[in-house]
């Protein structure tokens, strides 16, 4: 089983888009839910309300095009889990991918994997010119519809990429998927945080259970240290469980401890590399000593 396995689905089936009143609305059921829900590997057809346009994309894709909806049948788990990566993160990487959910596969299956997503049209690559053949994926409009109406969080469909972040926003999805293969709960991200539920808004929230919430902070350039330390202050009076600092390194790492150390009795604040987490280390720097992870069964 790949490491990408594990990772926790945070849609459910069957939520609504809205109210049913609007005219320009379609109420989509019998045999085209029954094609939705087959090319997307629902377990059972459900009643969606999709509007203008999208519905006339569902017409198009699963009403005149026969050989798509064959095609789609055949969408695996894996296939499943980068379209709910790429709806929670407004994209993938090639690379992320092929070192998370796809480790251990050829580089010519992962060429292929990506290929037949497109083919399904459920993914579409970006071309930026800056992205220099990198690998950037985000989903179709008919399978961002169908992800917005089974998923927990309203997400905006675009995602603005940006060549000065990138680095940093790969980092956030790789330590998404690997955090919940190795501690288990479900992942919100950024953008679904709402800004009155934190002082700082974090990189994204684990959350283990009712009470255990870990916010998760990657780190992939240095700050002013005068800024973090306000950033870490603020962190101070929240209710999380734990702040984790993912760092893109350890010269990195050894900044973010260094202004740590001025909060010599916080053991809620934490610290690891990206390699560290890539190595399932589960043991963290904090400032008062080490801290174990609380890793789910068979996580480590």
């Amino acid at each position: 089983m790949s490491e990408g396995n594990g990772v926790h689905h945070l849609v459910h089936i069957g939520s609504a888009l809205g109210p049913q009143s609007n005219e320009n609305c379609a109420l989509i059921s019998d045999v085209s839910e029954t094609l939705m829900a087959q090319a997307f590997s629902d377990p059972a057809p459900t009643t969606t309300v999709v509007t203008g346009s999208e519905k006339d994309a569902i017409r198009r894709l699963f009403g005149s095009n026969p050989n798509f909806i064959q095609a789609a049948q055949g969408l695996k788990e894996r296939e499943e889990e980068v379209l709910d990566l790429c709806y929670m993160h407004g994209f993938v990487t090639r690379q992320v991918i092929e070192r998370t959910v796809l480790q251990g596969i050829s580089k010519r299956s992962v060429s292929r994997f990506f290929d037949r997503l497109i083919t399904k049209r459920a993914l579409e690559r970006k071309n930026h010119n800056w992205l220099a053949g990198r690998g950037v994926y985000c989903l179709s409009r008919i399978a961002y519809s169908h992800f917005k109406t089974r998923s927990s969080y309203d997400l905006p469909h675009r995602y603005s990429l940006n060549p000065f972040t990138l680095r940093h926003d790969e980092a956030v999805v790789e330590s998404s998927v690997r955090l919940l293969n190795l501690l288990g709960g479900s992942w919100e991200p950024e953008r679904a945080l709402k800004t009155d539920q934190f002082q700082e808004v974090p990189d994204g929230i684990l959350r283990l259970d009712a009470d255990k919430e870990i916010a998760v902070e990657v780190e992939f350039s240095r700050k002013h240290r005068t800024r973090l330390k306000r950033l870490i202050e603020r962190w101070q009076e929240s209710e999380v469980s734990l702040v984790l600092y993912v760092c893109a390194d350890e010269k990195i790492a050894g900044f973010v401890e260094s202004v740590m150390t001025d909060f010599p009795h916080s053991p809620h604040l934490a610290l690891m590399t990206i390699d560290e987490l890539r190595q399932r280390k589960v043991d963290v720097w904090t400032p008062v000593g080490l801290r174990r992870l609380p890793v789910k069964k068979g996580g480590a």
